[in-house]
């Protein structure tokens, strides 16, 4: 068994940035939905969890060029490969779940 933290290529990195400006504009559009009436408070736990799965999978797939060399590497030493490529988002997720609750919403994620 081997655990390899991977760390973001310039690439990777200037997508992730990319997409935290993004998500900072569709946060204050979105609050601004709200203020005006057209969005209920009790989307805000919708709107985070949509939030968390994207950076989830963004980051995942960012791991994905170096499992593809560990892995042609095992293979070239003769060892068997299993993948698991995975991150945890659940204290991050029960946070703002408690805080939509707090505020008056319904927590419609897990």
């Amino acid at each position: 068994f081997e655990l390899a933290t991977v760390r973001l290529d310039s690439a990777s990195r200037a997508t992730y940035d990319a997409s935290c400006e993004l998500w900072r504009d569709m946060r204050r559009i979105f609050d601004l939905s709200i203020d005006e009436g057209h969005v209920g408070k009790s989307q805000r736990s919708e709107f985070w969890a949509s939030q968390q799965r994207f950076f989830k999978g963004l980051v995942v797939a960012a791991k994905v060029t170096a499992a593809v060399r560990f892995t042609t590497e095992a293979l070239a030493r003769g060892e068997a490969v299993v993948l698991s490529l995975w991150t945890t988002n659940e204290s991050v997720t029960a946070k703002a779940s408690k805080e939509d609750l707090d505020e008056g919403g319904s927590t419609r994620f897990a």
